[in-house]
């Protein structure tokens, strides 16, 4: 189950490289077509965040440490300490950043901008997290 959840991870994965490669920061939110193309960034980074907790917590099964890894947080933690996320306290900011964008509703086109910005730097971190598992998913393969 671990490489099937993980070939769903690495196909989002793609897609939102694919994306973020399409992109440039914006200055301005008045373009549709830039507004279209953030929107599918922002989508496929909530979706990729969401898609990785499986694969999270068959690490810990896998680790046998599932039961000290029940809570979130000390899930985030134990993927730090295999190298798997870069910090539990920066996939804990990309979190707030994928709740913000799914929450709120901005009239502040500034503000708003600069979420975009978090977003799209963040979207190299998220990349990041998926080629590390695939490398723990090849060093389990062996």
């Amino acid at each position: 189950i671990f490489f099937e959840n993980l070939g769903r991870v690495q196909k989002q994965a793609e897609h939102l490289d694919f994306t973020r490669n399409h992109l440039h920061h914006p200055n301005r939110l008045d373009d549709p077509e830039v507004l279209e193309k953030y929107e599918a960034l922002t989508s496929r980074f909530a979706r990729l965040q969401d898609l990785l907790e499986k694969p999270f917590r068959t690490v810990a099964l896998l680790e046998i440490v599932e039961d000290k890894t029940k809570r979130f947080p000390d899930l985030l933690n134990y993927m730090e300490k295999l190298q798997i996320i870069p910090s539990a306290e920066e996939w804990l900011v990309m979190r707030r950043l994928r709740n913000i964008i799914a929450h709120e509703y901005w009239e502040d086109e500034q503000e708003l901008i600069e979420l975009l910005d978090s977003i799209y730097e963040k979207c190299g971190t998220l990349l990041l997290v998926v080629k590390n598992l695939v490398t723990y998913g090849e060093s389990i393969k062996k």
